[in-house]
């Protein structure tokens, strides 16, 4: 009887200790994950790199503008397929969301390659050569995700269709 509640209690214990693990590291991943100093090996990263997280973060949040544009514009492609198929409204609402697609790519590209290409460069010249790339290149991505929420959000605005 004994040996019952002793191994029921272990059990318990056990159990409780990898509950509080997970809670603690899901937290600490977040943590890092909006951690910009992040620590590859023994290195903090170059001020450039957080250069260029700073813009990628600035311009993270305008992908939920994108995608509710992308939605918006659907829906009117939609409704003119329909209701005027031979509107001339319709090429501007393909056009706008061709250019949020656009951009969207460009942004998740950007965010699949980024770390995963510094990761593999090991000299200090060559990390700081391909920031100065990509920092280029997140600030092209940012003027591409402005223009095309510019434009999908005019195209919405200035068509009589409701």
């Amino acid at each position: 009887m004994h040996f019952r509640i002793i191994i029921v209690l272990v059990m318990s214990v056990l159990l409780w200790n990898c509950k509080n693990d997970k809670a603690g590291s899901d937290a600490s991943t977040e943590d890092h994950m909006h951690d910009h100093s992040m620590v590859s090996g023994d290195n903090v990263q170059p001020p450039l790199f957080n250069e260029i997280m700073a813009v990628h973060d600035e311009v993270m949040p305008r992908m939920k503008d994108i995608e509710d544009l992308k939605e918006q514009l659907r829906l009117k492609i939609d409704s003119i397929e329909v209701n005027m198929p031979d509107s001339k409204y319709k090429a501007d609402f393909r056009f706008a969301l061709a250019e949020l697609n656009r951009s969207d790519d460009m942004m998740t590209d950007w965010m699949h390659h980024f770390k995963e290409s510094y990761d593999t460069i090991s000299s200090p010249a060559g990390k700081n050569d391909f920031l100065e790339f990509e920092r280029a290149k997140i600030e092209q991505i940012k003027g591409k995700m402005e223009t095309s929420i510019k434009i999908a959000s005019q195209t919405l605005a200035n068509t009589p269709m409701k």
